[in-house]
């Protein structure tokens, strides 16, 4: 059953004059809780076996601190289809994985990100699901699972959401 981790970039820094929107760093808070999330992640052995990426600033350096402490090498792919798509480029883009990757990790933007969540997850904790329709606010982090074994075969509704979870609850 593959396991499929959504998460939205860090909180970024809008303050810097000049900067596009693609290269937007991350803010002071957006560090701390990237790194806070990798470390979640890591405990809760939700460690993929690939990563797709946006190839903005702020994904970027989400993914650096987010895997900065793993122990474990982890293929990542970057692309500008996940910083200019909807939520139909990353429904596709994850049905194109390989099958060897029973793990994968998609970090994106939002809004097109919570989309995504909303319409694989057809299940899960109550509450999650609550949370998870409200906000999805920055560095937040959706666990979803499928009992399909391939990727290509997965479909609207089919994933079952283990966890939805926030910096601020990963204390």
């Amino acid at each position: 059953m593959p396991d499929l981790y959504l998460l939205r970039h860090a909180k970024s820094d809008w303050t810097i004059p000049g900067r596009g929107d693609k290269d937007r760093v991350l803010a002071k808070r957006g560090i701390n809780d990237a790194g806070d999330m990798g470390d979640y992640m890591s405990r809760s052995s939700y460690l993929p076996d690939m990563i797709l990426c946006s190839d903005a600033s702020r994904t970027r350096q989400t993914l650096d601190l987010v895997t900065k402490n793993w122990q474990q090498p982890v293929e990542i792919t970057f692309s500008d289809r996940i910083y200019s798509g909807g939520a139909q480029t990353y429904f596709n883009l994850i049905r194109e994985l390989p099958d060897h990757c029973q793990k994968a990790m998609l970090i994106g933007h939002n809004p097109t990100i919570h989309q995504l969540a909303l319409e694989l997850a057809g299940d899960g904790s109550p509450n999650d699901i609550m949370q998870l329709s409200l906000k999805y606010p920055t560095c937040g982090l959706a666990v979803i699972r499928f009992t399909s074994p391939d990727w290509a075969d997965i479909g609207q509704g089919d994933g079952r959401l283990i966890e939805f979870t926030t910096p601020k609850s990963t204390g």
